[in-house]
Order: C-alpha cells, then structure tokens, then sequence
C-alpha cells in the first residue's frame, strides 16, 4: 500500500489543495478496518509509540477503509497537543475521505483517555456527522503497541461520555 503523507496548503488566490509531502511503501497491512491493523501500521511507520511528545494523526479513508491521506494534525508537549476541528474536517474534505481515524499517542505509556480526549472524540463525531463523514475510530497508543479503542469501547462513538 502506497502511504500518503499530504497536508493542506493554500494558494495566492486563497484556493486550498492537498500537497503530498511524501510516499511511503507499506506491504504489511492492506486495509485498515480494526484497531490493530491501524495500530500496527502508525507503529511500524511513524512509530507513533516512541515519540516523547503528544503527535495525533489523522487517516483519511474510504468507505472499505483503504487509506487516502495521512495527516500530521499536531505535535503537542509531553502531554497535550491541540488541533483545529476546521483545518481537520477542510483535509478530510480535500482528500475526499469517507471516513476517519484519529491516532494519537500519549507519551507517558497510558492508554486511559483524558478528559480532553473524549471531548475531542465528541466534538469530532458532531462534526463529521454534519459534512456527513463517517468518523470510525480515535485511538491512543501507548509505549509498546497497546491502545485503546473508542470504537472498542462503544460501538457508537456518538455515546463516548
């Protein structure tokens, strides 16, 4: 699988386009339809699981979850990192996604969700139901390749509290 790694740039005319920052090869998963495979792939390519600092990503997908676009949204401090809902749905939008996922780690080896974490999970579900996107999953990886799965968790991401 061909991974894109893009993010969204603007033009003179304020115009918006997706410019791709690199390719990466990727034979080890194929499709990305479970925690585990999404989890793999962020560890073997980013090794999302050895960063010291908050990094969240976002995986624009098809409907059959074959990855569009990787997107770097943030990389935030030892235990935080921010990112713009509108700057995040405008990349979705651009790479024609159906769907998302968001991965992001926490750097201290816990895998519990903060309470910034299920806002953002929430937040995100009301949005992508509004430009009628599909947001499957926000994982958190920690040190080796344990997470947790909101999608895991509650098998509607519009009941995470």
């Amino acid at each position: 699988m061909e991974i894109k790694v893009s993010e969204v740039m603007q033009r003179e005319d304020n115009s918006l386009y997706l410019k791709e920052i690199e390719v990466i090869n990727y034979d080890e998963v194929e499709i990305l339809n479970t925690p585990d495979n999404v989890v793999k792939l962020m560890t073997d390519v980013f090794e999302i699981n050895k960063k010291i600092s908050e990094e969240i990503f976002v995986i624009a997908l098809t409907t059959d979850s074959k990855p569009l676009h990787f997107f770097r949204l943030n990389r935030g401090t030892v235990n935080n990192s921010l990112f713009d809902t509108r700057g995040l749905m405008i990349s979705l939008l651009l790479a024609n996604a159906s769907t998302f996922v968001i991965v992001h780690n926490h750097p201290s080896g816990s895998i519990t969700p903060s309470k910034p974490d299920i806002e953002i999970t929430q937040k995100l579900n009301k949005a992508a139901e509004l430009l009628g996107l599909t947001f499957t999953d926000h994982i958190i990886v920690g040190k080796r390749e344990d997470h947790y799965s909101f999608r895991e968790f509650y098998d509607d991401l519009a009941k995470v509290r």
